[in-house]
């Protein structure tokens, strides 16, 4: 069996198929911030610049190993510039060996022996702000002739000093800019890349350069290392269901401990995601719950439940039940000739994928979806009938009623168009006005994954509509 997904998850979907790995991009001087469990590998990407002295200090609270990547793949070996204790790797003034973007991989010490332990981080970057560039050429004396100064960084100040010759300019990949005409001058870059200097010799003998490199100081920034699947802006009180939170523990952790020293109470686990569903204690805010909790050593992540919506839910969507329209009224419209369905449908008709559509779920009678609808599940009623159908009622407060009925079964009806041969999957995920939560979703994704990977050659496409 396959996986395809066609759109990206939300954070909690994600832990359901794919370990804590994170990334963050700083600037050289930042710091940034993050917490590893065994097995895991944090990266941390920054621009570099041929010649620049990049230093960086990890401090940890586990033993920590860290390899340094630079353009193209290239490992840089930095050995010689590495000290390393128990729970610290400092990398001090390196050389960077060529331009481009590299990437500090971190993980968990993976020495084996089942000692490994994780936990969270703190990594300072730094580069040295100025650093001479040294180069020479010759010429005929009284013509200009260029002298390569190698890659150099945009935003720098560049101060020229030169001995038998004068100055006549600076080239590089932003164009051309002045630097005067005398021994001495100074410019600043308007983009990374490889420049030049152009001079005049004075006589039949070697023109010596030396430019001075300083890069324009700025506060240093912290980032915290993100997950793969990068989350969206912090939710509002507004997008917070419940006062249930998902909390991810590392292996091994004492669940109880933990519930004693928050005074929380943990629930059930959301099958195949790691998560617990833990009640928030009384009289404390549910951002706060999960910032407290951030601080103990037995905490992965914790998540609250988020409300997820429909785009299309401020409109009403109204399905057909019963339709005189034949299959050749369908086919013929405008937008099946442009996006060349039928030329598709002649190369795969879908036989084999299985599309798992996780929106209001389906009406399971409607005669265009026979024959092509497999037994879903309902994740807002908890029950195995994925009945898209309204309920009379303004659950939203928004002075509509069931503006989201229809909109799982339209978009059923689009697969079964499409892709005749497929089947579809109904799970539903939001309720008649068109709301769900983030929990819900996850739960419907680990369902698809597992329903589909008992039916062996399937490929499943999992189709979220919000």
């Amino acid at each position: 069996m396959r996986l395809l997904t066609t759109a990206a998850v939300l954070l909690l979907a994600a832990a359901a198929a794919a370990a804590g790995d994170g990334f963050a991009r700083v600037s050289p001087g930042d710091a940034a911030r993050g917490d590893l469990a065994p097995g895991e590998t944090d990266r941390v990407e920054f621009d570099g610049v041929e010649g620049m002295r990049f230093s960086a200090d990890l401090r940890a609270g586990f033993e920590p190993e860290m390899v340094l990547r630079g353009p193209d793949g290239l490992e840089v070996d930095a050995s010689e510039r590495t000290r390393e204790s128990r729970r610290r790797v400092r990398l001090l003034r390196l050389p960077l060996p060529a331009s481009g973007k590299y990437t500090l991989e971190l993980r968990p010490h993976s020495g084996g022996g089942g000692d490994e332990e994780g936990g969270s981080y703190v990594l300072a970057t730094a580069v040295r702000r100025s650093w001479a560039v040294r180069a020479s050429g010759s010429g005929t004396p009284g013509a200009e002739t260029a002298i390569p100064l190698g890659d150099l960084p945009g935003g720098a100040t560049l101060r020229l000093r030169l001995r038998g010759g004068t100055l006549a300019g600076l080239s590089g990949p932003g164009g051309a800019v002045q630097v005067g005409g005398g021994r001495t001058g100074s410019a600043v870059l308007p983009s990374t890349g490889a420049w030049s200097v152009s001079v005049v010799p004075d006589a039949d003998r070697p023109v010596r350069v030396t430019a001075v490199v300083r890069l324009p100081s700025s506060a240093a920034a912290e980032r915290d290392v993100l997950d793969s699947v990068p989350p969206g802006p912090a939710p509002s009180p507004a997008d917070v269901v419940g006062r249930v939170v998902l909390v991810r523990m590392r292996e091994g952790s004492d669940e109880a401990e933990f519930e004693g020293r928050h005074g929380c109470d943990a629930q059930d686990e959301v099958a195949g995601t790691g998560f617990v569903r833990v009640a928030v204690p009384d009289g404390v805010e549910v951002e706060a719950f999960l910032d407290e909790i951030a601080l103990d050593g037995d905490v992965v992540e914790g998540e609250p439940i988020l409300l997820s919506e429909s785009p299309e839910g401020d409109q009403s969507n109204v399905p057909f039940t019963a339709s005189d329209a034949s299959q050749a009224d369908v086919s013929g419209q405008e937008a099946f000739a442009v996006a060349g369905v039928l030329q598709a449908q002649g190369i795969a008709d879908g036989a084999g994928v299985v599309v798992a559509v996780l929106d209001t779920g389906v009406l399971t009678d409607h005669p265009d979806l026979a024959g092509h609808l497999l037994p879903g599940y309902d994740f807002v009623e908890n029950d195995a009938d994925p009945l898209d159908a309204p309920n009379g009622i303004d659950d939203d407060g928004d002075g509509l009623v069931d503006e989201g009925v229809g909109h799982g079964t339209f978009v059923a009806g689009l697969v079964a168009s499409i892709a005749p041969g497929a089947q579809v999957l109904p799970l539903r995920v939001l309720d008649s006005d068109a709301r769900g939560t983030s929990e819900g979703v996850a739960r419907a994704i680990v369902h698809a994954v597992e329903n589909v990977g008992k039916t062996d050659g399937h490929v499943l496409r999992i189709e979220l509509k919000f």
